[in-house]
């Protein structure tokens, strides 16, 4: 898979060198760029946690056997906002090339009751795992005609993992791992005229993204 996903750029790369200069198709000049408003669905393995009951729960039945407190699961397709800072340099008249980096923000969370505990929601404890936060980096290049483009992306998410204890509203964190997703695929934009007396644009990307599942992304763009 990690094969096929170095491949996709070089082969849509190719394609640009011998298709984009007969075309005359319109690049912007190289310029800062910030992607604003994003969404980026994540592709996490399929993780389950199995939980046991916190040692300031031991009255619980069966505290001590491993495991007791039950299962949550984080994995496949998770959600999470996107903000980027990037950079965007033209190789020529129709092609650029993009470099972006951002945060991801998210609410990906698995919590229930303990399984050992049949006491009422407001006085149980709970077990929790979640996938929140994370980074991400991409680079592409695209192929621009007129207020539109069409390219490739290769992306790196990196995404924090979390499982523990939910007990009276208050998380107490037993484990912590960053998760790292690489993947690639094609992406598609279109931009707006500069603003008047000056050359900001607004503009809109998707991308489709591919590793051991697919997935997607669509972000506001600012180029300044």
């Amino acid at each position: 898979m990690k094969d096929k996903i170095l491949i996709i750029p070089l082969v849509l790369a190719a394609a640009f060198a011998l298709f984009g200069q007969p075309l005359r198709a319109q690049a912007p000049e190289g310029k800062f760029r910030a992607g604003l408003l994003g969404y980026r669905m994540i592709s996490l393995k399929q993780q389950t946690f199995s939980h046991n009951t916190h040692p300031d729960d031991s009255f619980l039945p069966d505290a001590h056997v491993p495991g007791s407190a039950g299962t949550t699961d984080i994995g496949n397709r998770q959600h999470f906002m996107s903000i980027t800072l990037g950079w965007q340099p033209r190789l020529s008249d129709c092609v650029t090339l993009n470099f972006d980096a951002g945060i991801l923000l998210g609410d990906n969370r698995d919590r229930h009751q303990n399984a050992n505990d049949d006491r009422l929601p407001g006085n149980a404890a709970f077990v929790y795992s979640q996938a929140r936060f994370g980074a991400l980096a991409a680079a592409g290049m695209s192929y621009h005609f007129k207020h539109f483009s069409l390219g490739v992306e290769t992306q790196l998410a990196s995404v924090l993992v979390e499982h523990g204890w939910d007990r009276y509203g208050s998380d107490k964190n037993q484990t912590s791992k960053v998760h790292h997703m690489l993947s690639a695929g094609p992406k598609a934009g279109i931009r707006g005229k500069p603003f008047a007396g000056g050359s900001t644009t607004l503009g809109l990307e998707c991308t489709l993204q591919f590793n051991h599942a697919v997935t997607f992304g669509i972000q506001g763009i600012i180029d300044f």
